[in-house]
């Protein structure tokens, strides 16, 4: 009789144990969900349901082993699906992608789950008991640390794997826009001066900055161009593509003596001084101002 009450008592613990284990998991899997929820949006919650899949198959994978004297099948990893979005707006593409687009997932779980031996699903299967299944999880060495051990590394999995970059494409061409400080100012301007603007004023510190020669000549130039007579653009510069090739109406000198003294000029681009103070203070100014003035015929 009193065997028979320990045995009971065991196995009583045992599930008390499991379901502990299971509301543990559950907690941590929960909150996990609904961060990503917050950070995703509308669109982009379609793709929850990989996520649960995802988690609930690493548990399945758990009862499998634990359970297999009660012929439980091994459970179907979830179908993949495309984990892309793409919105355009202003002449642009702008395409979020998850990492785990397109990605052997299921591979990649049981790498970041199991030791070298025990990465395929035929391995696994082939678990005989708890001390087997205990050493072939990363991070645990006993029974008792494998559901520790087994939620971190599902939490870091679904971390890693529902990333997101973002690549922007100009509708107009097919190449990507780079990353680099001039592309990124270059598509900024453009995205920015081809939406509806509020202000009737656009008011702009050297714009150039970063930006080739060529691509102020070929691109930044347009872009001003597109807006120049429905708002009033004004900017501070040093490059004297920006001043001569816009045919700007009003070019303002500021310079300053040694005793801090300002003088100021100002006028339109054909006024002989101002021509001088482009070709002179700004730097390549002299070439610029002479391309211009051969499109214009004069000497």
């Amino acid at each position: 009789m009193q065997d028979l009450r320990k045995i009971i008592a065991k196995e009583r613990d045992e599930i008390n144990q499991k379901n502990k284990i299971k509301n543990v998991i559950t907690g941590v899997f929960y909150e996990i969900n609904t961060k990503i929820k917050a950070d995703r949006t509308s669109q982009e919650n379609e793709n929850e349901d990989m996520i649960t899949e995802i988690r609930d198959f690493a548990l399945k994978i758990k009862n499998y082993i634990i359970n297999k004297d009660e012929e439980m099948k091994f459970p179907n990893f979830p179908k993949a699906i495309e984990g892309t979005s793409v919105k355009a707006k202003y002449g642009f593409r702008f395409i979020k992608e998850a990492k785990y687009n397109n990605a052997n997932l299921e591979r990649i779980l049981y790498k970041d789950l199991f030791i070298q031996n025990y990465q395929s699903k035929e391995k696994i299967m082939n678990i005989n008991n708890r001390d087997e299944f205990a050493n072939a999880v990363k991070g645990s060495s006993t029974y008792e640390m494998i559901n520790k051990s087994l939620i971190s590394k599902v939490q870091k999995y679904i971390a890693e794997y529902t990333r997101e970059e973002t690549r922007i494409k100009d509708e107009n061409g097919t190449d990507e826009i780079g990353t680099t400080p001039g592309e990124i100012a270059l598509t900024y301007y453009k995205l920015q001066l081809s939406r509806e603007i509020n202000s009737d004023v656009i008011l702009i510190d050297q714009p150039e900055d970063d930006i080739s020669m060529k691509r102020i000549e070929n691109y930044l130039i347009d872009y001003f161009n597109s807006v120049r007579d429905k708002k009033q653009v004004i900017f501070v510069t040093h490059n004297p593509l920006l001043v001569v090739n816009l045919d700007v109406d009003n070019v303002i000198d500021i310079t300053k003596d040694r005793k801090n003294a300002l003088s100021i000029k100002a006028g339109c681009l054909e006024d002989d001084d101002l021509l001088e103070v482009v070709s002179e203070s700004l730097d390549g100014g002299k070439e610029a101002v002479e391309r211009r003035l051969k499109v214009y015929g004069t000497n």
